[in-house]
Order: C-alpha cells, then structure tokens, then sequence
C-alpha cells in the first residue's frame, strides 16, 4: 500500500532561493528513485521560509532507501546548513 511522506523545512530567509534551486536540481533523480510515486514541493504563502514536501512513495521501504540514498551522496549534510527545523511524518492511507 501506498503512503505519504509529508517533510516540513524551516529554512534561513537568507537561504530561501537556494534551497528551492538546489531541490528542484535534484527532483528528477528523485522522482525516477524505484517507489517515488510522486514528489511535490509546496512553500507556505504567509511564510517563504516554510517548504512542505509531499511525497508519495509504493512503500515505506521505498522512501527509506530513498533516504539512504541521499545520506550517502551527502545531499542532507549540504541541506542541513540552510534548514533551521524539521518535521518528518509517515501518513497511511485510510482508503476512505
């Protein structure tokens, strides 16, 4: 079954422009990734420095090699100097 991976950013102001350049470089990798069934990336109309990733992924499995993935390349390690927070969350689809 299917599930949704929602990360919400916290980005630095100064970084805002950077951030959305250097994931949108990286959404077609991300989006031919085994399992990806679909990725957006949404930033908060009241708040620029807030970004909202919707992924929707065959598996949990799936987004957690995803994950490894990135770790390995140290693409997180290059992001982690522009986020000031995260929230991660695993939602299940309730088929209602």
């Amino acid at each position: 079954m299917s599930i949704t991976f929602i990360l919400e950013w916290h980005v630095r102001l100064d970084a805002v422009d950077e951030i959305k350049r250097l994931v949108a470089s990286r959404l077609p990798e991300t989006r031919a990734f085994e399992g990806c069934e679909s990725v957006e990336l949404l930033q908060d109309a009241d708040d620029p420095t807030r970004l909202l990733f919707v992924e929707r992924w065959a598996s949990r499995d799936d987004q957690a090699r995803y994950r490894e993935f990135r770790l390995s390349q140290g693409t997180m390690a290059q992001f982690d100097e522009l986020v000031l927070d995260r929230t991660r969350r695993f939602l299940e689809h309730t088929g209602i």
